[in-house]
Formats: C-alpha cells, structure tokens, sequence
C-alpha cells in the first residue's frame, strides 16, 4: 500500500523535509496497521531538527510524536476484532505519515464519536500539561502558579486544567495573545511590555506554589524568585533549541534547588513516566478523555496543515505564531 511520509533528511533550517511516497508494509505478529487520522505538530519536532532531542534517530527519519488513528489491517495473532477501532498512541517520531504499523500493547482505545483533533491534543500536550500540575509541582486546589508560554499547546492545556481544579494562574504571552490567556481562566501578563516579576511581586506578597517555565531568555532566572519556601519550578520544554549549553545550564540549576533549597527544581519529561509505567500513563489519558467528554476541557486547535505545510510551518511555528496546538492531517 502507498504511504505517503515526510521524512526529516537533515539536522538544519526548515527546507530539510522531503515529501515522498513508499510502500508500506503489512502489520508482523503481534501489530495492527493504521490509517492516522491526525499527528501532532510539538516542539520536540524543532529540537529534533536542531540534533538537540535526547535519544533521536539518526538522518533521515519521520517525525510525529503521537497519533490518532483507525485501525485497518491485523498482524498473525491479533483479533479481527481490532479492526475499525479507533485508536490514540504515543511515539516520539513516525507519526507524519498516512499509515503506520504498531504493535497492540500500547494503543489506547477512544470513543469515535469525538473529534481527532481535539483527541490529537492529548497524548503530548495535555498529558504534559495533567503531570507537571499533579506529578511533578504536586499543586492542588488554590494554589497559585505562573506559565510561562502560556498560549501555547501546552500553556493553554495548563490553564484549561489549572481552572478545572481551581488553581490560581498568572500566564505569561505576547501582546496578540493575551485574550486567550484571559478567555481561559488566567490573569495574562503582556512578557514584551510588562514586567511579570513584578507584578507577581505586587500581587503575590507571600509568593506563589509553583512555576512553569519553557526556558526562555530571562524567564528561569527571574521566576526562581517568585517561589513560595518549599514551591516549584517545573521546566516543561525548551525554547531555545539551538543552544545546548543554556539546556545543560537550566538543569545544573534545578538540580542545585533539589540539593540546597526547599524547593523542587525538576525538567518534565511525559516520556519518562510513559518508559516506566506505561498503565501510569494510559490512567493520566483516560482522565483527560473523561474531562473532554464532560466539556471540561475544549484544547485549542490552532491551525490543521496537510503533510505537504510540515516544512513551511515549522518556519512559523518557530517564530511563535500559532495559539494552541498545530495538527498534522495526512488527508489534508
């Protein structure tokens, strides 16, 4: 069968994609194949593209970090039962294709009656979101937390859950999105002309429970500060992808909160906990659809782009253009 794929041929700018069309093959023992309905477009795709992602395959290679999808064909020794189910993955990379095959063990199962896309915004950008508040900072109801990036796919996802569990939440975002930060419970900070340490500052005498931080020129350090005696500082990705250093440097610092202070310093990884317990992982999931169903959360699809845009958007995505979470349709 013909599965059209972007393949990332080279670390380097936005022109190292090639669109192409290849067999692919049936699903082997213990596989199903899929038809995907949606990937995810992550920052994790940019690092990537810098050679700055931890354990990345080597050149060339298909991004995609996670998948909806509807399975297909059947390997030896899976069900024809499987067939027409509708199924969600976590990957890392293969997902910008129009098939692919998997095995059955870590598929989760998902109701057909809701839209992939908004389903796409779960398995990277929510689960993120779901951890750093309950795994990692541990924050309960009023707290009080800033977010740095917080108009992003994960940022937005931080809010929506930050309000379903009655969170107090300061977000930082440029001038053309602070509406959302505001339409989705925050009080939003302007980080181009305002100066958020201070406002948090004058707002938060006694300091605030945790931070959640992308890395950014000026964030980490000034935010350190901000911290309640025992709060925590969570570095949930990184925005300044084409330095390593400033990467090495952010987490000597956690590590020097974890060991000299009383506070948590930790970088969030939803792949660590994903390796260790996979059922751990499929529970913080399965949440995240129930609140999806009961209209708790409404993930923010910025912009849905076909396999021929991957190139070209990730020259936008890197200037921050996008609200939200970008969705990658291979039917597009």
């Amino acid at each position: 069968m013909k599965n059209k794929q972007v393949i990332l041929t080279a670390k380097g700018d936005y022109t190292k994609y090639l669109v192409q069309t290849t067999e692919i093959e049936a699903p082997k023992k213990g596989e199903v194949q899929i038809k995907i309905l949606a990937s995810g477009f992550a920052w994790a795709d940019v690092m990537m593209r810098f050679g700055m992602y931890p354990a990345m395959p080597k050149f060339p290679f298909v991004q995609g970090y996670d998948i909806v999808g509807e399975i297909i064909k059947v390997g030896e020794g899976v069900s024809e039962n499987y067939k027409g189910k509708r199924v969600a993955a976590f990957l890392q990379w293969g997902g910008h294709s129009q098939y692919i095959n998997l095995p059955t063990e870590k598929l989760i199962e998902i109701s057909s009656s809701l839209d992939p896309y908004q389903v796409e915004c779960l398995p990277l950008n929510y689960i993120t979101a779901y951890q750093v508040l309950t795994r990692a900072a541990k924050v309960k109801k009023n707290d009080t937390i800033l977010v740095h990036g917080a108009a992003g796919g994960v940022g937005t996802a931080i809010l929506q859950l930050a309000k379903v569990m009655g969170i107090k939440v300061y977000g930082t975002a440029s001038t053309a999105k602070q509406n959302t930060i505001r339409e989705n419970g925050g009080y939003a900070i302007d980080y181009k002309t305002e100066d958020f340490e201070k406002i948090i500052k004058e707002k938060e005498p006694n300091g605030i429970d945790a931070v959640f931080d992308i890395g950014g020129k000026g964030t980490y350090n000034k935010s350190g500060p901000l911290l309640k005696k025992k709060g925590a500082h969570i570095l949930y990705g990184l925005i300044d992808t084409g330095n390593k250093m400033a990467f090495l440097v952010h987490i000597i610092k956690l590590n020097f909160k974890n060991i000299f202070t009383s506070k948590t310093g930790k970088f969030y990884s939803v792949k660590g906990l994903y390796d260790k317990s996979f059922d751990e992982y499929k529970s913080d999931f399965l949440q995240l659809v129930k609140l999806l169903e009961n209209k708790e959360i409404n993930p923010i699809v910025a912009k849905v782009i076909s396999l021929d845009e991957v190139s070209v958007t990730h020259k936008e995505f890197e200037a921050h253009q996008f609200i939200g979470k970008v969705i990658v349709d291979p039917w597009k």
